[in-house]
């Protein structure tokens, strides 16, 4: 990509390979592309490589260091005035404090990414909100309140071939299982069971064997 007509293009498309790349479980290269993105000098990609990175460690399960990245692009993204990257990184804040353990926060962050994902008409980053208030109702019982957000992420995000598919069927199959229909969650976890993405298809694996309990 030429850096002087489309600026900041050859970081952009690094950052977002990187980020593949971990979504795949090839950490170390998608690491080093990012961090190379990043090196380029372009503040909306330092923000968008923190953010990343931020998910990188979050999938692994180490929240503290996700968390502080988040908060780094947070700043960044709020020095730069672009509204959809802030909004992105408190939705993967609200889903950090949910895997901490703690839904209340996680609902409340998640409602103010939702606010303002529906303020700018950013649809992709709304359902990805309300997924996260879905699980978030989930961790507190409040069923029909998961129901009701995940009711309206999947009609937002049509039936198939949207990045939120997979998690809005494993929190569906979740609820189903917890509200006492075990074969119907038993059902709708195997159709993930070939999921692209690793992650999803071991929750949905998890989600399966939880069900046929």
């Amino acid at each position: 990509v030429d850096t002087e007509s489309d600026p900041g293009g050859r970081s952009i498309n690094l950052c977002n390979f990187g980020l593949l790349q971990i979504h795949f479980g090839r950490v170390e290269e998608g690491t080093a592309a990012i961090e190379e993105a990043r090196s380029l000098g372009y503040q909306h990609i330092r923000a968008r490589g923190l953010g990343a990175l931020g998910l990188r460690d979050m999938w692994a399960g180490d929240l503290g260091p996700a968390l502080r990245k988040f908060e780094q692009a947070l700043t960044e993204w709020s020095k730069a005035r672009i509204t959809s990257g802030w909004v992105e990184v408190l939705r993967n804040i609200a889903n950090t404090a949910l895997l901490a353990g703690f839904p209340e926060a996680a609902t409340e962050l998640a409602e103010h990414a939702l606010r303002a994902a529906r303020q700018i008409d950013w649809g992709w980053s709304a359902i990805g909100a309300q997924v996260v208030l879905g699980d978030a109702a989930l961790a507190l019982d409040e069923f029909d309140i998961a129901e009701q957000h995940l009711a309206q992420a999947r009609k937002e995000a049509g039936t198939t071939g949207n990045y939120w598919d997979w998690p809005i069927t494993r929190a569906t199959a979740e609820l189903l299982r917890m509200t006492g229909r075990p074969e119907e969650a038993a059902e709708l976890a195997a159709t993930g069971l070939n999921a692209e993405l690793p992650r999803e298809r071991s929750k949905m694996h998890a989600e399966l064997a939880a069900a046929l309990l």
